[in-house]
């Protein structure tokens, strides 16, 4: 059944409270889902609708996780979804849309270019690593670890993501398209070795978005829809893959500054997990692995429809810096993990 947004989130809050005196405001949305802040009888919630998918297992899986480290005694809070009137935690809208409400959590976008808030959210990286490495989820995970990269999304299979990136060396986009082709053919022989990398559930999109902060304190980490079993060391990956923006590279000063944020970063990760010798040198890797992950997820959402067209040739041409980036320096980022971080022992 058609629905205005209006009457889909009508029909959402009607599954949590059974009178309609709700608030609705429209504030800041994720780039996947459609976010609202909704005020009801002096509290305040975040209403979550997912635009990825509708599955039920994906919601389910996030949520056992989420119910785990809330025994986990994490110094900073983590979501926690709101039992509907049925007494689920997810519900679904007149048309079909799969939804969450949750607890509203105080904190502000933690800004990661500050010193003392690099290295509290590294900090927080570790810490949320050494909690989801004693969960453990009985169901089957719904996401695809990050070197399944043909799986990223449904509708890039290998074919596809090739045959696009051929399309965009037509496109004045040769450079950049041969950047990330020459990725995948190393991912692909590469492999083999990786996949010997200590593997548990990671939080999977530690983003700047995903963070709060209070001062130089983090007091939330945000967005769990993607946690899955995948590379340890994947988490921290994907955390400083964040502190090196591709807008930001290309100016030395900048450029500088990413590495001062990175720096601080590792230094609070160090504070509170270590990693394997064979970990802390695939960190290059698998920086440049979750910037690569960007390229067919953003494609995927453009072929589906609820993208630009041309958002994933944003991410295209985002690679290309940050390849360039770790070819030039990649050593430089495994030195300084190795300052700071603890080797661990091969289980």
């Amino acid at each position: 059944m058609f629905c205005t947004s209006e009457e889909r989130i009508s029909s959402i809050l009607a599954k949590y409270f059974t009178s309609p005196s709700w608030i609705v405001e429209e504030k800041e949305s994720g780039v996947n889902n459609t976010t609202r802040y909704i005020r009801m009888n002096g509290a305040l919630y975040v209403l979550r609708i997912y635009e990825n998918h509708a599955d039920e297992q994906k919601a389910a899986f996030e949520h056992a996780v989420l119910r785990a480290l809330g025994e986990a005694r994490l110094p900073y809070a983590v979501p926690q979804p709101c039992l509907s009137l049925e007494g689920g935690t997810y519900v679904f809208s007149g048309d079909g849309k799969l939804a969450v409400l949750f607890h509203y959590i105080e904190g502000e976008r933690a800004e990661l270019d500050i010193s003392e808030v690099a290295l509290a959210a590294g900090e927080a990286v570790g810490q949320l690593t050494a909690a989801l490495e004693q969960v453990k989820i009985a169901d089957a995970p719904a996401y695809e670890p990050y070197y399944d990269i043909y799986h990223v999304h449904p509708l890039v299979s290998r074919e596809v993501l090739r045959t696009w990136l051929e399309e965009m060396r037509g496109l004045g986009m040769k450079d950049e398209a041969e950047s990330v082709r020459n990725a995948l053919d190393g991912l692909e022989q590469s492999l083999p070795e990786l996949l010997q990398l200590p593997v548990q559930l990671v939080h999977s999109d530690i983003v700047y978005g995903n963070m709060l902060a209070s001062g130089d304190r983090i007091t939330a980490v945000l967005d769990f829809e993607f946690v899955t079993p995948d590379w340890r060391a994947m988490e921290l990956g994907v955390f400083l893959a964040e502190l090196f923006p591709p807008d930001r590279l290309g100016s030395p000063e900048a450029e500088e500054a990413c590495w001062q944020a990175a720096e601080r970063a590792l230094e609070g990760y160090g504070r509170a997990a270590g990693l394997t010798k064979a970990e802390l040198q695939a960190l290059p890797q698998l920086v440049l692995l979750r910037r690569l992950v960007l390229v067919p997820h953003f494609l995927g959402r453009s072929l589906a429809g609820v993208e630009a067209e041309d958002r994933a040739q944003y991410y295209l041409a985002g690679f290309a810096k940050v390849q360039r980036l770790i070819a030039e320096q990649g050593l430089r980022l495994t030195a300084l993990a190795e300052r700071y971080i603890r080797k661990e022992q091969q289980a």
